[in-house]
């Protein structure tokens, strides 16, 4: 049997909710934000319902819409006691994959221009993604969500998501503001200065942050170390 991810116990959930086919699985992640924080190919998530039905956590039934047939995937007592143990598990870290960030790191290997681009189109690429999830978001805020009994997890949840654009395009419309300034990508004395000051805030944003880690951690003892 494959061994069950994390993309596994996210489609478990979804059958938490209610049952579904495996095309009504990958159509609703397709319209709802999850897919913004467990991006996965509609392929991988069309082989999850199987899985789970071989690890006993759901099972695999038929059912008709008219002369259509169709495999319905249902959660089972011990589906509900896994994916319970499974949310008492810690979760990975925030884990970024960003390449037009990467871009930017290394902006010095090419022109001004281009590095506005790449500043640009970070700044694009949110917009777009909030106006690709704005008639979900409006239904939400409207109609409300399919299932009201989840409202509460799904406001907090989406809060995050709504937090990560603003803060993308925050940081774009800056970073846009201040490399329109350099006269080139090769530091000047100028840019070296204005490169110690942000350094320094940032490292005094870190700290904070750090600050808050459960006392004991390792982070924390390396806080206090900075400090």
């Amino acid at each position: 049997m494959r061994p069950l991810t994390a993309t596994s116990y996210a489609v478990l959930g979804l059958l938490a909710v209610r049952a579904r086919s495996a095309y009504e699985l990958v159509g609703h992640i397709k319209r709802s934000n999850i897919r913004l924080i467990w991006p996965r190919a509609a392929s991988k998530l069309y082989e999850e319902p199987k899985t789970l039905v071989a690890h006993g956590l759901a099972t695999a039934g038929v059912a008709r819409t008219g002369a259509r047939r169709r495999t319905v995937y249902r959660i089972t007592p011990r589906g509900r006691h896994a994916l319970r143990r499974w949310l008492d598990e810690p979760g990975a870290a925030l884990l970024l994959e960003f390449e037009s960030m990467v871009k930017v790191v290394y902006g010095d290997f090419g022109t001004k221009e281009q590095l506005l681009t790449n500043i640009r189109r970070i700044r694009d690429g949110a917009a777009e993604r909030a106006g690709a999830s704005l008639p979900l978001v409006q239904e939400l805020a409207g109609v409300g969500p399919r299932f009201p009994e989840r409202a509460h997890v799904i406001a907090v949840a989406d809060r995050f998501l709504v937090d990560v654009l603003q803060t993308t395009l925050r940081w774009s419309e800056w970073a846009e503001g201040v490399v329109e300034q350099w006269s080139g990508t090769k530091q000047d004395r100028a840019m070296a200065a204005q490169a110690r000051k942000v350094l320094a805030e940032n490292a005094t944003a870190v700290e904070a942050i750090a600050a808050q880690a459960p006392r004991g951690s390792k982070d924390a003892s390396h806080a206090r170390r900075a400090r």
